[in-house]
C-alpha cells in the first residue's frame, strides 16, 4: 500500500509539473486565447488577451466578447459571429477591440471547435457544451501599414491624374505599360 501511495503521489506530481508548464505557455503565448460559448460569452481567457483589453482574466469570464467591440462593430460582429462559431475552420473575423487606450486595436479571430472537458467548470457536462477556441492575434501594425501604403496609393493616382506633368510607367524591356493624358498632350 505505501509503495502504490508512492506511485501515486509520483505521478500526481508529475501531473501537477506539466499542468504547471501548460498553464505558463498558455498564458504566455504571443496571442490571446478565448474559449467562448455559442452566445460569445466568455468561459477562459489566457493572460495575453488580458493585458490586450486591459483586464483581468477573473473580469473576462462570464462576459460576452462584443462587449470589448469598439462602436457599431458589436452587432455586425453578432451578426456574424453565429455561422463563425457553426463553421470556423478557414475563417476570420477582423474586429476593433477596446484595449488600454481608448481607440481601441485592431485584431483577427481566428477559430477551432473545441469540447474539451479540462476547460469546462468540474459542474458542466462535456456534451451539454460545445465551446469555441479563438485565436487573437494584434494586427494594428499590419492595419496601420495597409492604410499608410493605400493612403500613397491614392495620393500617386492623384498626381497621376491630375497631370500636370507627363507620366509613363514602362516595363523592364522599355515599353510603355501605362501613361496619363498630359504625357500625350506633351509628346502630341
Amino acid at each position: 500500500l505505501e509503495l502504490q501511495n508512492e506511485e501515486l503521489r509520483a505521478t500526481q506530481d508529475q501531473l501537477e509539473q506539466a499542468l504547471d508548464r501548460y498553464a505558463r505557455l498558455y498564458h504566455q503565448a504571443p496571442v490571446g486565447y478565448l474559449t467562448l460559448d455559442a452566445s460569445g460569452i466568455v468561459h477562459q481567457a489566457n493572460q495575453t488577451f488580458a493585458t490586450m483589453v486591459g483586464r483581468t482574466r477573473a473580469e473576462l469570464t462570464g462576459r460576452a466578447l462584443a462587449d470589448f467591440l469598439v462602436g457599431a462593430e458589436h452587432d455586425v460582429f453578432l451578426g456574424r459571429f453565429t455561422a463563425f462559431f457553426k463553421n470556423p475552420e478557414g475563417k476570420s473575423i477582423d474586429i476593433t477591440l477596446r484595449g488600454k487606450d481608448i481607440h481601441g486595436f485592431s485584431a483577427r479571430l481566428t477559430g477551432r471547435k473545441e469540447a474539451d472537458a479540462l476547460l469546462l467548470p468540474r459542474r458542466e457536462s462535456v456534451s451539454s457544451v460545445v465551446l469555441l477556441l479563438a485565436i487573437v492575434h494584434d494586427i494594428s501594425q499590419q492595419k496601420a501599414m495597409e492604410d499608410a501604403l493605400r493612403e500613397s496609393e491614392e495620393r500617386f493616382r492623384s498626381y497621376y491624374d491630375l497631370g500636370l506633368i507627363g507620366m509613363a510607367i514602362s516595363a523592364l524591356d522599355k515599353s510603355w505599360v501605362q501613361f496619363n493624358d498630359r504625357l500625350c498632350e506633351i509628346l502630341g
